[in-house]
């Protein structure tokens, strides 16, 4: 693994950084890398074509709408295509 060093990060950002990581009980490297590889990941779908962004988008919002049936208890039976 390579190290990188961050310098004159203001004093704003620095806090920022440091009470986001303890919200989600992480360092503040591991908070950044989390940061950095969403950011990365977000930007490799940007590039994508605009029909393979919009399945993407399409996948992402069946996967909440599982998320939130299975938070109330919901079970579907058959092909989750209905939603």
């Amino acid at each position: 693994m390579s190290n990188m060093l961050i310098k004159n990060i203001p004093e704003p950002v620095l806090k920022a950084l440091k009470d986001r990581a303890e919200i989600h009980r992480r360092s503040v490297n591991e908070e950044v890398l989390f940061i950095l590889k969403q950011a990365l990941e977000k930007s490799r779908v940007g590039l994508l074509p605009t029909s393979l962004r919009a399945n993407i988008h399409l996948i992402e919002q069946k996967a909440k709408k599982i998320e939130t049936g299975k938070a109330k208890g919901i079970r579907w039976k058959g092909s989750i295509d209905k939603l």
